[in-house]
């Protein structure tokens, strides 16, 4: 099965360099990159931040779930049953359920790889271009963050609330200093508060209801 998201565009060779690495690797997943393809050019803080710029790897290395996304991906029908039968809709207001299924394929075995020529691109609308779309994103990053992890550690709620409450402190105090210097940098201090904020949070996102769904420790 191979997917991207409903804003992204396939290059040419994109599902042809998946299979391709699909073979030489015999992976259960392949990921490839998602490059950004902005409404209008951004301001210049954007683009020197690099906050619509993901990591890559060269062809054919392999990868871990923190890297693995349904943003452009091929994986075989067994990985469903791997990740426990599909996407945990408690993660469907927050996002995150891709990261959550490919976390939980790989601590039952899946392989992933990646396939560094197969881009797709994603149309990112002027909306997204701002400091509070990039803080809201990293918020709710946080949360996934330690929600996704207390799957295999439910105790670590309050080490990752101590986490995230210290290393804010350390961003607050040199925040304006930073700001001073260089907008972009200050502009991914803050987005990293966020998400400081977020880990410091997500017991309660955790406790949130989604639909019919409470959040809570995911038993399988």
């Amino acid at each position: 099965m191979a997917f991207i998201d409903d804003d992204e565009i396939p290059t040419e060779a994109w599902l042809a360099e998946l299979i391709k690495s699909q073979i030489a690797t015999q992976a259960d997943v392949v990921c490839g990159p998602v490059l950004p393809k902005f409404d209008s050019p951004p301001p210049g803080w954007v683009l020197e931040a690099q906050f619509f710029e993901r990591k890559r790897h060269p062809d054919n290395t392999r990868i871990t779930w923190l890297d693995s996304r349904t943003g452009n991906v091929l994986f075989s029908r067994e990985v469903v049953d791997l990740a426990g039968g599909g996407f945990d809709e408690r993660f469907s207001a927050s996002g995150a359920e891709d990261a959550l299924f490919f976390y939980r394929a790989e601590r039952r075995g899946a392989s992933i790889y990646w396939a560094d020529q197969a881009c797709v691109y994603e149309y990112i609308p002027d909306s997204r271009v701002s400091l509070k779309w990039f803080a809201r994103r990293a918020y709710k990053g946080g949360q996934n963050w330690v929600r996704i992890r207390a799957e295999s550690n439910r105790y670590i709620w309050l080490p990752m609330a101590l986490r995230g409450l210290g290393t804010l402190i350390a961003a607050a105090i040199v925040f304006v200093p930073v700001l001073l210097v260089s907008r972009a940098h200050a502009s991914r201090l803050a987005v990293r508060m966020a998400g400081d904020v977020g880990k410091m949070t997500a017991w309660k996102a955790s406790t949130q209801v989604h639909g019919s769904y409470a959040c809570r420790h995911y038993t399988g």
